[in-house]
Parts: structure tokens; C-alpha cells; sequence
């Protein structure tokens, strides 16, 4: 292709809103690098303790020898990579609590006499004894068929 040919390129208009860009993306961090990071932040804390205690130190000393500072730093360190692990999905669903979408009652459809109650539920979970028609998982009996909650 030709220098000549080339066009400068416009920014795309955006097709989602910023919000629904960082939730996919916060998302994402949930789903595949918390559980990574609290995997590697488990066995940085934990490992090196079992290798102490293989080499002798005792436990629950606030002062250890000097041969164990290398392994006891290296579990404190291990510590708060396991911290912060824990943290990025707390961030993930207090962000969610503000700014997720509300969903109606029963937002996956579901056929189950626990998805007709109301929230939350009365004292006995139906003031009336409910009409069963079909299984709790004969989602061909309901397609069509308006599923009342509460």
C-alpha cells in the first residue's frame, strides 16, 4: 500500500459507556488474575513458614535468629500479595453494589418454586399454597409462559 493511500483513521465513537468498559474489565481482573495472585500469595506466605519450621525455628517467636530473616520476610511479603489478592474482587463487587445494573427478581428465568417467592419471603414463603404445572427444570413446558415473582 502507497504512503499516499493511506487515510488518516477517526476514533471510533465508542460503543459501550466508559462504566460498562471498566466492569468488563474489572471483571476480567476477578475472574483470572485474582484467584492467580491469592494462589501465588498463598504459597509465598506458607511455604516459606514450612521451610522454617523444617530448618527448626521454632514458632511464635517475636525475635528469631538471623539465619531466618531471608524466609520470614519472604512470608510477610507472601502476606500481603495475599492481600491484595483478596482485595481486587472487594473492589470488583463494592464497585458492583453502586454501580451494577438492578436485576429483576429472577434474572436467569429460572422454573423453581424458590424463584416464585417474594423477597424477602414471607413467613412461610407463599401466603398461598402454590399450583405446581410442571418440574422445576422443564424450561420447554414455560417457554412463552410469563413466570409471575412475588
Amino acid at each position: 500500500m502507497a504512503l499516499s493511500q493511506i487515510q488518516p483513521t477517526q476514533r471510533p465513537a465508542a460503543s459501550e459507556p466508559v462504566y460498562r468498559k471498566f466492569h468488563h474489565a474489572c471483571f476480567a481482573v476477578c475472574i483470572v488474575l485474582a484467584p492467580l495472585v491469592i494462589f501465588l500469595g498463598f504459597n509465598l506466605t506458607f511455604f516459606p513458614q514450612f521451610i522454617l519450621g523444617y530448618l527448626g525455628m521454632p514458632r511464635r517467636y517475636y525475635a528469631y535468629p538471623e539465619e531466618f530473616q531471608v524466609l520470614n520476610v519472604l512470608s510477610t511479603a507472601g502476606a500481603s500479595v495475599l492481600a491484595a489478592g483478596y482485595v481486587m474482587p472487594m473492589i470488583y463487587f463494592i464497585w458492583s453494589l453502586r454501580y451494577g445494573k438492578v436485576v429483576s427478581a429472577n434474572p436467569w428465568g429460572a422454573t423453581g418454586l424458590e424463584w416464585r417467592t417474594p423477597s424477602p419471603p414471607p413467613l412461610h414463603n407463599f401466603d398461598e399454597t402454590p399450583i405446581v404445572t410442571h418440574g422445576a427444570y422443564d424450561y420447554h413446558a414455560v417457554i412463552g409462559e410469563e413466570i409471575e415473582v412475588g
